[in-house]
């Protein structure tokens, strides 16, 4: 004994699905819409970490740009090759002018938490930091 079963075309596939990904899309919007708020920089400088991606970084050092003529981009350890990459597309695109790169070996202090834990001060980490100064 076999069975056939008809094979669904991608068009249908895509059909199926469209339902569920607008009621999972606009669910989210709607709890999303009371929380937005707009971002008003006080100083010139961003943090980089390696937890968020490169575009996010071009997408806030715009933003930053709109308020200061010149920014910093500051970044320890691992997030420094998203530093360099976020000044690079800057760069590239037009948006910024490079103007200095200073690299540090940072020592973080010992904090009363870490002697607290049994922990001794973390070890030392390059810190970099990009100046970049906005395109006319």
């Amino acid at each position: 004994m076999f069975f056939f079963f008809k094979q669904k075309t991608a068009y249908e596939m895509l059909r199926s699905l469209v339902g569920s990904e607008m009621c999972i899309r606009d669910s989210h919007n709607s709890v999303m819409e009371g929380q937005k708020k707009l971002l008003k920089p006080t100083e010139n400088k961003i943090q980089i970490s390696a937890r968020r991606e490169v575009r996010f970084y071009i997408f806030l050092a715009k933003i930053f740009m709109r308020e200061f003529p010149e920014i910093e981009l500051h970044a320890l350890g691992e997030a420094i090759s998203i530093n360099v990459r976020v000044a690079e597309q800057l760069q590239r695109q037009g948006y910024a002018t490079l103007t200095r790169i200073d690299t540090f070996t940072h020592t973080p202090e010992e904090s009363e938490n870490n002697r607290d834990q049994g922990r001794g001060p973390a070890g030392k980490r390059v810190k970099m930091v990009i100046k970049l100064k906005r395109s006319a």
